[in-house]
């Protein structure tokens, strides 16, 4: 996908991955080692590489930065000798988001100045509304910025990154046999062992962020609540609102709407039931009128057979029509209770939603 912003760290910068870095991604991955730390496929020429950059920016369901060693200016240096920090903007950014270590606050450039370290890649599941889930990917290229701790703090600020901007609860990293380094780093972060994939040769790791059982079964709650209704509403701004379908997705789900927009919700669920009830008793009333032909006709013919048959089908068919109405009051009863039960588990009542 198309990323806006950087984001910065005490001891990285992570700068989107664009056209400017493909040169030198090009050249890492014709190393044989990391091909094979990273399970990936070399691709022969430049011009590829080029094209892939490009699908990597469409893709909306991936992303990738490119992680910055940072080179401190003279000024920043005095600035850690005394103890100081001095205020920072990232520039060319329209999303920043930092640690919260004091140190990230130090003036660094902004025109990419410091050595490129290697990348980190993300990518959302096909199913992220349900899962939360977000796939992670990291290789520190350069061997002289290995065993500085440019990988741990990357891919702490990749999570938060995907925490704030998506509403992620679930990561997961697949990770080579043979990649040693990323096996310890992945564990030291806490991420826990899930399985072994025996056919590509990789671990898979997984980490689920504080809160993340607790709210993955109010969206279970909240989605079995507003399954009993939703259809029953017309398409509009309101059925839309109730989809949170904008990012960042929340830990809790919640809806603003106001006390008219529950009467208005509550009025169309009942309009549509009574539609429904309707169109059933009608549909019986056809049925029973068509039934009740067959078996003069059979009468008329003298059929037997034919005569007990329908006569057992229209004592049926009066059974569901003396039922009918019960049926459709008790799901009236059924629906307006799980409305209610929404509104006071999930909605959050104003003036003007």
């Amino acid at each position: 996908m198309k990323l806006v912003c950087s984001l910065l760290g005490n001891l990285v910068i992570l700068i989107p991955y664009s056209k400017n870095h493909v040169l030198k991604y090009h050249e890492w991955m014709q190393d044989p080692y990391l091909l094979e730390s990273t399970n990936s496929e070399k691709v022969s020429t430049l011009e590829q590489q080029y094209k892939i950059q490009k699908q990597w920016e469409s893709d909306q369901l991936k992303g990738a930065f490119i992680i910055m060693e940072k080179r401190p200016t003279e000024g920043d240096k005095s600035d850690v000798k005394e103890g100081k920090t001095k205020k920072t903007s990232v520039v060319k950014t329209e999303l920043c988001f930092s640690s919260s270590s004091p140190s990230s606050t130090r003036t660094y450039p902004t025109n990419e100045e410091g050595r490129m370290a290697g990348d980190v890649n993300f990518f959302l599941s096909p199913h992220f509304r349900e899962t939360r889930e977000v796939e992670l990917s990291i290789m520190i290229a350069e061997k002289a910025c290995r065993g500085k701790g440019l990988a741990t703090e990357t891919i702490h600020l990749i999570i938060e990154f995907c925490q704030k901007k998506y509403g992620a609860w679930r990561f997961i990293a697949k990770i080579s046999e043979k990649n040693a380094p990323s096996l310890g780093l992945f564990k030291k972060l806490g991420f826990r062992h899930e399985s072994f994939d025996s056919i590509h040769k990789h671990h898979v790791f997984s980490l689920e962020t504080q809160g993340a059982v607790e709210s993955r079964k109010l969206f279970q709650k909240f989605e079995d609540l507003r399954g009993e209704f939703f259809d029953l509403l017309e398409d509009g701004i309101m059925k839309n609102r109730l989809r949170l379908e904008t990012f960042p997705l929340p830990m809790k789900p919640t809806v603003l709407v106001s006390s008219s927009d529950v009467k208005e919700m509550r009025e169309a669920c009942e309009k549509k039931l009574s539609s429904k009830r309707a169109a059933a008793r009608d549909n019986l009333a056809n049925s029973i009128s068509k039934t009740s032909d067959r078996l003069r006709k059979a009468k008329e013919c003298g059929d037997s057979a034919s005569e007990r048959r329908f006569s057992q089908f229209l004592r049926r068919l009066g059974k569901r029509a003396a039922n009918n109405d019960k049926k459709w009051d008790d799901e009236t009863r059924r629906v307006g209770e799980a409305l209610s039960k929404f509104a006071k588990m999930f909605c959050t009542i104003t003036s003007t939603a």
